[in-house]
């Protein structure tokens, strides 16, 4: 010890007794926000990226010490501490058991990130990819840009209970393709139709038929055409039971039913039913049917008369999307889970938004600040090297990242208090 505090090497005793940061990672609790050196190790382990963007990069990390994995949301601009602070804000009023949960977060020079769970354990893309991606760029491409109609784009599952218990998917009808496991489509085509012919409503095909025959369409070249009510149809989607082995698939309409089984496979009775325009008497009939193999309290019942009304030949009598989630609701809770039959609080969507408003505001405010504070100072840079030089105090992360999720009702009885405090105007 007498021999590195020498004058000779001062400087490497220096270094060693500030420096071991290096080789040791502090304490990181979570809900903590920490500011650490730029050479300073994280008590994390890089496993793989899941991508990149103007902000910064998200990474799939394991923690050293426990093993855990979170994926890891880094982000290096100056930008990025305000996108940062309205991502944490968002995240603590969401607070879903569906919705990814903020753990912690940290600053390193002018780079912040965030560590979330769970991380992911496959690529959503490669997921889309199988039930045919490249349907949302037939929409977009296609001649009719309907701006009012938004596509379901994503699919939704639930399970009931019981010894088959049934998922119940929703997905888009009108960009609808009938792939399966195998890969094989039995619904493209190469012209622009808007809605696969094999799933698309009676009055369109019934329309496309008509100016075919008048000879006003050539080579199957119909995208023009629009039915005010399909999105109803579409919505409802069309069913598919093999009661057999209590197996239930279908093509890819808005609802499927599908339940746990060995392979799932179309009967041959509903193939028959198909092209589904000309035959949607003959579906119901045969729902119908499937119902009648079914005990009185099966689940599988209820969706089988939904689903019957929803694809009737006339528009009207289809129910409308939120009867039919009302009435899904209301009907059968099992195939929803505790949480997302929760009514949200009301207020909640204003509250974030309330708060997104003041961090950006003081953001604003403390950059002008520091701005202006340096630019009258020794540092004669410009005021837009000054704003990108100066690195932004880490005490508002920390305090947002361990600040308990605030009472929508108890800030309302504070505000009606203030207001029942101040003076009236009016005698």
């Amino acid at each position: 010890m007498r021999t590195i505090f020498e004058p000779d090497d001062a400087d490497h005793a220096k270094t060693f007794s500030t420096e071991q940061y290096r080789a040791v990672c502090r304490t990181w609790n979570d809900g903590e926000h920490i500011k650490i050196a730029e050479e300073e190790p994280l008590p994390m382990k890089y496993i793989n990226e899941y991508g990149k963007g103007s902000y910064g990069s998200v990474t799939r990390d394991q923690h050293t010490f426990t093993d855990a994995f979170y994926a890891c949301k880094e982000q290096i601009s100056v930008e990025a501490r305000a996108h940062l602070l309205r991502g944490i804000a968002r995240l603590k009023k969401l607070g879903h058991r569906h919705i990814v949960q903020l753990v912690k977060s940290y600053q390193r020079g002018n780079r912040y990130g965030i560590l979330l769970k769970p991380a992911a354990t496959t690529d959503l893309k490669k997921l889309l990819d199988r039930y045919r991606r490249n349907g949302l760029d037939y929409d977009k491409d296609s001649r009719d840009r309907r701006r009012d109609r938004v596509v379901l784009k994503l699919v939704l599952l639930t399970k009931a209970p019981g010894p088959n218990p049934a998922r119940f998917l929703w997905a888009d009808f009108g960009l609808a393709h009938d792939f399966g496991d195998s890969g094989n489509s039995k619904t493209t085509s190469k012209s622009r139709h808007r809605y696969s012919p094999r799933y698309a409503t009676p009055v369109i095909m019934e329309e496309f038929e008509a100016r075919k025959a008048r000879g006003e369409i050539e080579h199957e070249d119909w995208g023009d055409d629009e039915d005010e009510d399909a999105p109803a149809q579409s919505i409802g989607g069309l069913v598919t039971l093999s009661a057999m082995d209590g197996i239930l698939t279908s093509t890819p309409s808005v609802f499927y039913l599908i339940a746990e089984g060995s392979e799932a496979s179309v009967p041959s009775d509903f193939e028959s039913c198909m092209p589904f325009w000309k035959n949607t008497e003959g579906v119901q009939a045969w729902a119908k049917k499937q119902i009648q193999r079914l005990t009185r309290k099966d689940p599988l019942v209820f969706l089988f008369r939904l689903s019957s009304k929803m694809i009737a030949r006339r528009p009207g009598d289809r129910p409308i999307i939120s009867d039919v989630v009302r009435g899904l609701t209301e009907a059968h809770q099992q195939y929803f889970c505790t949480a997302c039959l929760q009514q949200p609080e009301e207020p909640t969507s204003q509250a974030v938004i309330a708060e997104e408003q003041m961090v950006e505001g003081l953001e604003k405010a403390k950059f002008l600040s520091q701005s202006k504070h340096r630019a009258n100072g020794q540092d004669h840079g410009s005021v837009h090297e000054v704003v990108a030089e100066a690195p932004p105090p880490a005490e508002e992360l920390q305090d947002l990242v361990r600040r308990p999720r605030p009472s929508v009702q108890g800030e309302r009885t504070k505000r009606e208090e203030m207001v029942d405090a101040e003076p009236s105007s009016v005698e």
